[in-house]
């Protein structure tokens, strides 16, 4: 890997890269007129030097990872020096916006204002459509949950339209395409009907059902699921949403009903694991856990409030969680 950092480095022209794939297929055309490939190969640049400084610090390698944070550091201020418009708040497009948020190339305290003008470029400029390549599609729903935007998912799922889920389903695909169901492009003189129908490309939602709606997620510190991240993101328009994992360890559930004047979760938290869950409610008193209040079940450490979360300590078991309607945070 070291090897492959130096090559980078080599053919870096004041820490950005012109060469690469780039993103592929963003509606009607094969390459994104967007997204020019320096942008994804510099952001995937970052991502190297940055996880080359975290894997040198976790084998004791500190001068290595010294090293490479500060060229993580020196690609960073570069790329926002290239692409990034301060006064607008944003990279230029609903792909750019979406990548430099999901692998935190933002400038900071202004994540909020950048994923108000993707929001703004899906329901304004889009009318919830995807515009984006298969790069962005990939952290693109996540990426609106995190930062409180489910009603916009949801309704980018919605639209029976082109580019959309349910217009390729209405071509008659049974699977996932490597397009948008396209019959010509823009960009190249091949027909649509010539690419792949079996291509998991645009299925970058999966991610956003188990890890954002669903909430569950593996901590970094503590890899293999043996620490687990529970923390589910409530859209209130939904009834309900439910999903479950076969770790290593056991399955992991996260189940939650909006059931009349309340919410109800439900974990399941394997054997010889913990979790740290974030319970969506404005105060830790408003929760209760199988009849009793949380504070005073067995197995629960509530550790602290934290952005309208009552964030516990848990060990392993199963648990049902309910907190009133309106005392929790959609």
């Amino acid at each position: 890997m070291t090897v492959f950092m130096d090559y980078l480095q080599k053919i870096a022209d004041n820490n950005i890269i012109y060469a690469g794939i780039g993103s592929l297929f963003s509606p009607g055309r094969i390459r994104p007129a967007e997204t020019p490939i320096e942008y994804t190969s510099t952001l995937l640049y970052y991502f190297c030097a940055d996880a080359m400084s975290r894997m040198a610090k976790v084998t004791g390698k500190e001068n290595d990872s010294q090293r490479y944070s500060d060229i993580t550091q020196n690609i960073k201020s570069s790329f926002n020096r290239r692409f990034y418009d301060e006064s607008e708040k944003t990279y230029g497009g609903q792909e750019k916006n979406t990548l430099a948020l999901a692998f935190g190339l933002v400038p900071a305290n202004d994540e909020a204002s950048v994923a108000r003008n993707l929001v703004n470029d899906i329901v304004n400029k889009q009318h919830y459509h995807v515009s984006s390549g298969v790069f962005g599609t990939r952290y693109l729903y996540e990426i609106l949950g995190k930062y409180g935007y489910g009603e916009t998912v949801r309704e980018i799922f919605n639209q029976t339209g082109y580019p959309g889920y349910a217009y390729l389903f209405s071509r008659g695909a049974t699977t996932f395409w490597e397009h948008w169901g396209e019959l010509k492009f823009e960009d190249n003189v091949k027909p649509g009907e010539d690419r792949s129908k079996n291509h998991p490309f645009q299925g970058g939602f999966d991610a956003w059902l188990y890890n954002v709606l669903a909430g569950m997620m593996p901590d970094p510190e503590n890899p293999g699921f043996k620490h687990i991240i529970l923390k589910p993101h409530i859209i209130n328009t939904l009834d309900f949403a439910k999903a479950q994992y076969n770790s290593i360890y056991g399955m992991i559930r996260s189940e939650w009903q909006n059931a009349g004047n309340e919410l109800r979760w439900l974990i399941s938290v394997p054997a010889n694991t913990t979790a740290t869950a974030y319970i969506p409610a404005l105060n830790k008193d408003l929760i209760s856990e199988s009849g009793v209040p949380a504070i005073e079940s067995e197995g629960l450490t509530f550790l602290r409030m934290e952005n309208g979360s009552a964030v516990f300590d848990i060990g392993s078991g199963k648990y049902e969680f309910v907190i009133k309607r309106n005392k929790y945070r959609y």
